[in-house]
């Protein structure tokens, strides 16, 4: 397997896994989304329980916030928490919902300034914002997103800030807000050469536990997914794909989602075989999960499946110097999604290294 397959393969697994999970739980993606306020959004992105002390006509934009928080929806995430502020200025875990939303785990990325703009909205400082936060779990998630953004490099607070939810979750076991940000907080300690698989295997654990309470639930599958996301441990996320593609099935109202689901399904077998050496296989799994494609209805807005099957095996191509092979499909894969980010680089790289004339004009 070429470091092309392997980049490629860790991108793939990511967004369809993630494809598969949002069907899991049932997620519509708009064909449109002019309109992102939180009423629009809430149907969208699954079902969460989050009893809180905010002013009851801010549950709307707080539940879509959170929703959109655990989908890595952050922008829109932040404008719906912004929203609940504008609604209940005194509710605590608005900003810190906000804040939280500056910080993205998988990435090691973070916006600390903004968190802190965010969090002083609020009150002045961590001790201030403690106080003026009601006692119990919104006082101990507020504490938290302050150690997030404490003293320190980002990795340390990371550890630091995973510590707190780990105590958080030990206080609130059934709590599956806490429990999800508990699982996330975990992945967001792992960095790149880590040795050992402890951390991923902990927070898929909790996911898969929030999942069997609450399918619906954003998180849990969302950070299922993300949890064995590599090569090696992307078996244990089939399963899931197969058992919604099967459920889909069988219901005439879901049929064509158990329809987008398969063609997932046959790219991760893909995905698999590669990882195991075994080229022909991965590429049979490939032309199946093209010709599955082929047969659903050319996507108005964002690609159904989520990872079309053309730019897979355009890439798959690419990487064995099949560059003619390769352009063909980037260029099926481009009549169903036009201007897709990763199709066009993938058809100018295999024009510019084929030997056919045809393709270079």
């Amino acid at each position: 397997m070429t470091a092309v397959d392997v980049r490629c393969m860790r991108s793939f697994l990511s967004v369809v896994c993630l494809g598969a999970a949002l069907g899991l739980f049932g997620t519509a993606i708009p064909a449109e989304a002019d309109d992102r306020s939180a009423s629009s959004l809430t149907a969208n992105l699954g079902s969460i329980d989050f009893p809180n002390s905010g002013a009851t006509e801010a549950q709307t934009a707080f539940l879509t916030s959170m929703k959109a928080l655990h989908s890595f929806e952050f922008e829109d995430a932040g404008e719906a928490f912004r929203e609940a502020q504008a609604i209940d200025p005194d509710f605590g875990l608005a900003y810190w919902g906000e804040a939280l939303s500056y910080n993205h785990p998988l990435w090691s990325e973070q916006d600390r300034d903004a968190a802190h703009a965010a969090l002083a909205r609020y009150a002045p400082t961590p001790q201030d914002r403690a106080n003026k936060t009601p006692s119990g779990r919104e006082r101990a998630l507020m504490e938290a997103v302050d150690v997030l953004y404490g003293s320190g490099d980002k990795l340390s607070r990371d550890i630091a800030y995973s510590e707190a939810m780990q105590r958080l979750h030990e206080t609130y076991p059934e709590d599956d807000e806490i429990a999800t940000l508990y699982a996330l907080s975990l992945l967001g300690t792992v960095r790149r050469g880590d040795k050992g698989f402890g951390r991923q295997v902990r927070a898929g654990a909790i996911a898969m536990a929030v999942f069997a309470r609450n399918p619906k639930h954003p998180g849990a599958a969302h950070f299922i997914i993300h949890a064995f996301d590599d090569p090696e441990h992307a078996i244990l996320a089939l399963s899931n794909i197969r058992n919604s593609r099967k459920r889909f099935g069988g219901n005439a109202s879901t049929a064509y989602r158990a329809r987008i689901i398969a063609v997932e399904e046959k790219e991760l077998e893909s995905a698999l075989a590669l990882a195991q050496g075994d080229d022909d296989a991965a590429e049979d799994f490939l032309v199946e999960a093209t010709a599955l494609e082929a047969e659903l209805n050319t996507p108005s807005g964002p690609p159904l499946p989520m990872k079309p099957a053309h730019e897979m095996y355009g890439e798959f191509l690419l990487a064995r110097g099949r560059m003619e092979e390769a352009a063909v499909q980037f260029n099926k894969a481009l009549e169903r999604t036009p201007n897709r980010i990763r199709s066009v680089p993938g058809l100018e790289r295999a024009r510019q290294h084929s030997s056919d004339i045809n393709l270079l004009q």
